[in-house]
């Protein structure tokens, strides 16, 4: 009897083993840290994406937001030549800046990128509507997060 309890202990033992392996594998290997971030105070909540697409180089990742919606807070308006205004929010001046475009050069340079895993992330850091702090965190194998607070 006891070498029957003896194994069913073992095999339960080996089983949540292998179960709290697979989640704390997976958190250390999620490139945006686990779990998503949620909202606070002027911040949030962490948007994730799977575009499903192969980013090989910061060329790629700068094209793709050129030329992908990713979603409303993706607005590269501090990479912006433009002259801010006392009424960031008046509707003639966010259509003036919706006009303009971004410094594509400047927004190469500015991506940072880091290995994670078997994964590159690209990283930039953005202002948009010139009100706070935004990241853009995308994947070498296309998934993305947003995140960021607005107001200083």
């Amino acid at each position: 009897m006891n070498k029957k309890l003896f194994y069913i202990l073992f095999i339960i033992s080996i089983l949540v083993i292998v179960s709290l392996s697979y989640y704390v594998i997976g958190y250390l290997l999620d490139p945006f840290g686990a779990p998503q971030r949620g909202a606070g105070a002027n911040c949030g909540p962490e948007e994730r994406y799977d575009f499903g697409v192969d980013i090989n180089s910061k060329q790629d990742f700068v094209n793709f937001i050129k030329t992908h919606e990713i979603n409303q807070w993706v607005r590269l308006d501090n990479f912006k030549n433009v002259n801010y205004s006392a009424s960031y929010f008046e509707e003639p001046y966010l259509d003036y800046l919706k006009s303009k475009e971004a410094n594509w050069s400047e927004v190469l340079d500015a991506v940072k990128t880091k290995n994670v895993g078997f994964k590159t992330l690209y990283v930039l850091d953005y202002v948009p509507f010139s009100c706070g702090e935004f990241t853009l965190k995308m994947t070498s194998d296309g998934k993305a997060s947003v995140y960021g607070c607005y107001g200083y």
